[in-house]
């Protein structure tokens, strides 16, 4: 499978989720976003609809971004939310939604929009009114398409691990920040689940009620990536902890 294939199978995936999600009128007023990692013949593709972020630490602690949040205010996004006679306010869509793609929000994704500047179209050589214009769900004022970025480890470095976390995460840290941390309790031994752990917890100490920030939805993975470019599993993952610590602590002048 080559790359235009496996972005299509993403996408197609993305819209079909979304779509079958339209079923339950329960979620007209409430959405989601994702952010999905996948690892085919030796390359990263991130496909992410929403605030939810996936970044790589390569060599040295230097953090790699692999999605981009959607936010109303981002040109891109503002253009789409307008087109669909939608509006922006306080960096709300219609003063309401803070992001501009996700699953579910049904009532942002409407198919029919009333036209207010090409009210004819041209139909077998004639002049016909229309009030109604069909958007296509990449057009809607909130849209489950996602943007996909690829990071290929057969021309690149191969990353020490990738961090995948939701919005309220990144609320805290800054991408940098968190692979400082991560790679910081590394070095003193620490073990994947911990280091969760304790960066969630950490999260929560800093619960603002005037900023909201420790109160939004937090989850987060780390995956750890063995140096022959696969991730690291039971057999292998005793190694890549002892390969990273000894590098981190070289870097330190610690060993």
């Amino acid at each position: 499978m080559n790359h235009n294939e496996t972005f299509k199978v993403l996408k197609n995936a993305f819209f079909k989720i979304d779509h079958d999600l339209n079923k339950h009128l329960s979620l007209i007023n409430c959405g989601s976003t994702a952010i999905v990692t996948t690892i085919i013949n030796n390359c990263i593709y991130v496909a992410n609809t929403g605030d939810s972020r996936c970044i790589l630490s390569l060599d040295g602690g230097n953090a790699k971004t692999l999605s981009f949040d959607h936010k109303p205010s981002n040109m891109g996004e503002r253009v789409r939310i307008e087109n669909s006679n939608g509006y922006i306010l306080n960096g709300r869509i219609n003063e309401v939604l803070a992001l501009s793609r996700a699953f579910g929000d049904f009532k942002f994704k409407l198919p029919y929009i009333n036209s207010t500047r090409n009210k004819y179209i041209l139909e077998n050589n004639k002049r016909i009114k229309k009030d109604l214009v069909h958007l296509p769900p990449e057009l809607f004022q909130v849209t489950v398409e996602p943007d996909i970025l690829l990071y290929d480890m057969n021309f690149n470095k191969i990353p020490e691990f990738i961090v995948i976390a939701c919005d309220g995460v990144w609320d805290c840290f800054k991408n940098g920040q968190l692979i400082k941390l991560i790679r910081d309790k590394l070095a003193l031994g620490w073990k994947l689940n911990k280091i969760v752990e304790f960066v969630l917890n950490d999260c929560l100490t800093m619960a603002n009620n005037y900023t909201g920030i420790g109160f939004d939805n937090m989850t987060m993975i780390i995956v750890a990536l063995h140096p022959d470019g696969n991730v690291a599993g039971d057999n292998n993952l005793d190694e890549w902890y002892q390969v990273m610590m000894d590098k981190i602590l070289k870097e330190k002048g610690l060993l």
